[in-house]
């Protein structure tokens, strides 16, 4: 029996509490229960330590079992009853400061369904817009800096900063990855929709407390992409989001072909992926080294399956040694975009950015050619608006993965744009 996550009201109902915030309020409009219910997930902490974030947390470690898989917990040492009575100075998990101009940023630590989270902002901005960033991986890191600090440098809009505590560390190889908000809270399995609403939750809180109240958008690289993404289609956050840049992602549209259990025939190019193919030469069209991706596995195997078989509790990820006569695995799709019910009806623009690579280049494999590229241009295709609001596919050659997020231009100017920002 295939698991459905419905969301908690429709549109309908959402637009009509907006309309009737702002005829009674005579500004702008309030947000639905939805949104403050999710907000209130979030529990603030005080932090003992600014240096040193993670001090705010009592954490709670299972046992390796025999694959090195463990569980963990977070709790606020001390709640803080007034989120403005605990700001803190911003720094990274490596303990530096994180600037705005010459004075520091000001941050808070949070717990939500017991993993640990952080929030770096800005405080000194005079516009009404703002700006969440959310960077791959489990979210760890404030990686995006660069990007962050041309939007405050070429407009007038606040950014917000989440990131993750550590949480589950996966290593393999030379393969290191903290899952951060992927990270389970008890021996049983997870799935992805129900740990996202951690992220939906933070982002609601945002939008609550430190957002102005103006346009506020999203932007997020590879499994950040994924956790922005999965926001609005899991957990119906559509109403408080204006805007969304998705670099590098999202990757997750079928756990098991990612893993090699099921296999596609069907692609689309990666230089536009509006063009259906089946083989590159469906793509020589567009460009002579534009090629034809489907859902399928990515070299950093890894990688991958860490993830994907900590927040299932299983080994069934074992891309390696999968083939196509796999079976797959029932809780993956559980996981998966293409087979969990949810929004694909955005009420705002959206941009995916790719960083593609083509053969004249010298640079080191990690273009989103390998990077589960098949996967979320089947994400791209799939999103409609009914209210017109645009999608757009961008790609820029011979950049790394991500890279696009990190330059401190390309998603600034992209940014701009999108939620025309001065």
């Amino acid at each position: 029996m295939q698991i459905k996550y419905r969301r908690n009201h429709s549109k309908r109902a959402a637009m009509l509490v907006a309309c009737l915030a702002i005829v009674f309020a005579g500004g702008v409009s309030a947000s639905s229960d939805h949104i403050v219910n999710l907000a209130s997930n979030i529990e603030i902490c005080k932090v003992p330590s600014p240096k040193h974030p993670s001090t705010a947390f009592k954490i709670t470690k299972s046992e390796p079992d025999e694959n090195n898989d463990y569980w963990m917990t977070y709790e606020c040492k001390e709640t803080c009853s007034d989120w403005k009575e605990c700001q803190v100075p911003s720094y990274t998990s490596r303990g530096k400061m994180i600037k705005e101009g010459k004075e520091p940023k000001m941050a808070v630590a949070f717990v939500v369904d017991r993993m640990g989270g952080h929030l770096s902002f800005t405080t000194r901005h005079s516009g009404n817009k703002t700006v969440l960033f959310h960077s791959g991986v489990g979210g760890t890191r404030y990686w995006a800096i660069p990007t962050v600090q041309g939007i405050e440098n070429q407009s007038n809009a606040g950014t917000v900063m989440l990131r993750w505590d550590s949480g589950f560390i996966a290593t393999s190889g030379v393969q290191t990855a903290q899952w951060g908000w992927f990270t389970r809270t008890t021996q049983q399995a997870a799935r992805i929709p129900n740990l996202n609403k951690r992220v939906a939750s933070a982002i609601a809180w945002v939008h609550e407390n430190l957002a102005k109240p103006g346009k506020f958008g999203t932007a997020g690289c590879s499994m950040g992409a994924q956790a922005t993404f999965g926001a609005v289609y899991w957990h119906d956050i559509d109403e408080i989001v204006d805007y969304q840049l998705f670099i590098g992602g999202p990757p997750l549209w079928d756990i098991n072909a990612g893993c090699g259990r099921r296999i596609y025939a069907q692609g689309y190019c990666d230089i536009n992926a509006s063009v259906a193919c089946n083989n590159d030469s469906d793509c020589k069209q567009l460009a002579d080294y534009s090629k034809c991706y489907v859902p399928a596995t990515i070299p950093l195997a890894r990688l991958y399956e860490s993830f994907a078989n900590h927040v299932h509790a299983t080994t069934a990820c074992n891309i390696n040694e999968a083939d196509s006569s796999s079976q797959p695995f029932k809780p993956f799709d559980e996981s998966s975009f293409r087979f969990t019910e949810g929004d694909w009806d955005f009420d705002h623009p959206v941009d995916f950015h790719s960083d593609l690579r083509d053969p004249t280049w010298s640079g080191n494999i990690g273009s989103d050619e390998e990077w589960a590229l098949g996967h979320w241009m089947q994400v791209f295709n799939k999103l409609e608006s009914k209210s017109g609001h645009p999608k757009r596919w961008l790609t820029q050659l011979n950049a790394s993965h991500c890279a696009a997020m990190n330059d401190g231009e390309t998603a600034v100017r992209t940014i701009l744009k999108g939620m025309e920002l001065k």
